[in-house]
């Protein structure tokens, strides 16, 4: 009968552990999904506000690109009539001495 006895506590002590053990793991199982969940949510807003930045650093890029070629064709444009106004202010003042000659002497 003790034998018997110490059989059925034994038993009954594993099945208890087992089932505790079960629960905790089944909890702390639980609570990693949930942290994961959280991580994988906190990433994806993340990738969502670093996609934003790269599409504003794209528009910038590309305004900025507009704007260089637009101040390259403004220089193209001005250097022949800068070029062309210093030939005339050259021609007018051919006759008539300038501050550099005056420092000379």
């Amino acid at each position: 009968m003790n034998v018997f006895l110490t059989l059925v506590w034994f038993l009954a002590g594993a099945t208890a552990s087992w089932v505790l053990t079960s629960l905790r793991a089944a909890r702390t199982a639980a609570r990693d999904r949930q942290q994961m969940r959280e991580e994988v949510n906190h990433w994806q807003s993340e990738t969502e506000r670093y996609k934003a930045v790269a599409d504003r650093c794209a528009k910038d890029k590309v305004a900025w690109e507009d704007g260089c070629k637009q101040g390259r064709d403004d220089v193209i444009t001005i250097v022949p009539m800068l070029l062309a106004a210093q030939e005339q202010l050259r021609g007018q003042d051919h006759g008539a001495p300038t501050a550099e000659m005056n420092d000379c002497a």
